[in-house]
């Protein structure tokens, strides 16, 4: 792995990076870690790892070469300069082992390349530059603001001039699975995607998602089973924003695509799985039994369950006047004691734990 790498750093700068891409900065400020003092000597430990930092830049004693072998699986770099100490580079990560953010500021000057096969799906847009990138199948000009996909399967050559870029890495492994539960059908060799199209683009579906959630992808205490939740909502946006290649454009949708679709838009309503099955289009039992394939639950469970993380995010990001019970009503748990208990299995502490350390850390670390 490259050595230099400042993990302190690396949340803020993605930020600035992503204000750039025309995403209002301050709304997407990540949250630094919190240290808190347990509930009491037998209290849970948060649940899952924190997400991982890393920051690279030539001040740090890090080589761009190596960056671009590492993690691009790169050949053949070429550059309109020599590659040193002067030349400008910064380059951040924060993520876990399926999902993460990243940024490159390359700095001035033309590079070429190949980048090779990998195990993710890369999507990206330039706030400053551009690249010319060389598929098997076709030549693409990417200029600032539109998102481009490089599927994991796929190499291709590039040519870029001046470039900051903004990129989401997805592991083909949470790809795929998303596709299974969701009922997605599979290509038999890779993973293929195409580009967005015009209509697509304008939405800016991706954009304003990463705006929603960049301050929960930028957050130490967002991890285990919320960290994993937020990943497959974006490859979720992910599947709608990029058609597959061997559905030649059809959209994805299918009865547990829909019914998923239905319930992340019901948190804050009453909810009946007459509702669900409505929105699949099958009958009540063909949707119980669709979400115990896909999911391992009943789809009212599985709406508790992101009923649980979207309180856990509402605390998280809390303002002082705050109040667990007025999230706890507002996502439809009824009875206080039971949320509680809930939470607390879900995610290691109680929420009332969660909106103390909210609380007191200092102002300038809180969520604007």
């Amino acid at each position: 792995m490259v050595a230099g790498g400042d993990h302190e750093s690396s949340g803020r700068y993605l930020v600035t990076v992503l204000g750039a891409s025309g995403i209002d900065a301050p709304s997407v400020r990540p949250l630094l870690a919190v240290q808190t003092e347990p509930d009491g000597p037998t209290a849970p430990s948060l649940i899952g790892d924190p997400p991982r930092r890393r920051t690279y830049s030539n001040g740090g004693g890090s080589g761009y070469a190596a960056i671009f072998t590492d993690d691009y699986h790169g050949t053949g770099l070429e550059s309109g300069g020599a590659i040193d100490a002067a030349t400008s580079f910064r380059y951040s990560v924060v993520g876990d082992d399926e999902l993460t953010l990243r940024t490159m500021d390359a700095g001035p000057g033309r590079r070429s390349g190949t980048i090779g096969p990998r195990d993710e799906h890369v999507l990206f847009w330039l706030t400053r530059g551009s690249s010319v990138m060389h598929f098997a199948d076709a030549t693409r000009l990417v200029t600032p603001g539109r998102p481009c996909v490089a599927s994991a399967a796929e190499a291709y050559r590039f040519e870029s001039d001046g470039t900051c870029y903004n990129g989401l890495h997805l592991a083909d492994g949470l790809v795929r699975r998303t596709a299974t539960q969701l009922r997605i059908p599979l290509p038999s060799g890779p993973v293929l995607f195409d580009q967005q199209d015009d209509l697509t683009a304008t939405r800016a579906l991706l954009r304003t998602t990463i705006m929603r959630l960049g301050p929960a992808l930028s957050d130490d205490r967002v991890r285990g089973p919320l960290r994993a939740a937020l990943n497959q909502e974006i490859a979720m946006v992910v599947f709608r924003c990029f058609p597959l290649r061997h559905l030649r454009g059809l959209a994805p949708t299918t009865p547990v695509w829909r019914a998923v679709e239905l319930l992340r838009g019901r948190l804050e309503e009453p909810t009946t799985l007459e509702d669900v099955a409505a929105a699949a289009g099958i009958g009540a039992r063909g949707v119980q039994q669709a979400f115990a394939r896909s999911f391992g639950v009943a789809p009212l469970e599985f709406l508790r369950m992101r009923r649980l993380d979207a309180a856990r995010l509402a605390l998280l990001f809390a303002t002082p006047a705050t109040r667990v019970s007025e999230i706890s009503e507002r996502l439809r748990f009824q009875n206080a004691g039971r949320f509680a208990a809930s939470y607390r299995a879900r995610f290691g502490e109680s929420p009332s734990r969660t909106l103390d350390a909210q609380r007191s850390a200092p102002a300038a670390k809180r969520t604007i």
